[in-house]
């Protein structure tokens, strides 16, 4: 049997909220591995404010397209599947990209 100790700081929450809590913990630090690692979230090319938010914007628009594709009807079968493993099993017949322009910034996004 195992003995696990919570320490908290936060005196309202019950034991059962605190477990759950902690529950939580690995799903969190694996889709942050996954957005760090495969999303490339943490590398900027610029050190301006506005292109670090840019940068942030298109990657989490990425990550919510991904997830409303895996919800329609004809991609069902990827919704417990994570991007890279996706791409790797994909045979592609072209190359597309779409484009995203404002004044002097863009960005290129391969279309799978």
């Amino acid at each position: 049997m195992n003995n696990f100790v919570f320490a908290m700081t936060n005196t309202t929450k019950t034991a059962k909220q605190i477990i759950q809590m902690y529950e939580l913990k690995p799903k969190i630090e694996e889709d942050y591995t996954k957005l760090k690692d495969f999303w490339l979230i943490n590398e900027f090319k610029s050190t301006k404010l506005n292109m670090i938010a840019f940068h942030i914007i298109i990657i989490l628009l990425r990550y919510l397209f991904f997830q409303i594709y895996t919800i329609t009807p004809k991609c069902e079968k990827y919704a417990r599947i994570c991007l890279p493993m996706v791409i790797k099993n994909y045979k592609s017949t072209s190359l597309s990209a779409l484009i995203f322009c404002s004044d002097k910034e863009f960005t290129i996004l391969s279309i799978i």
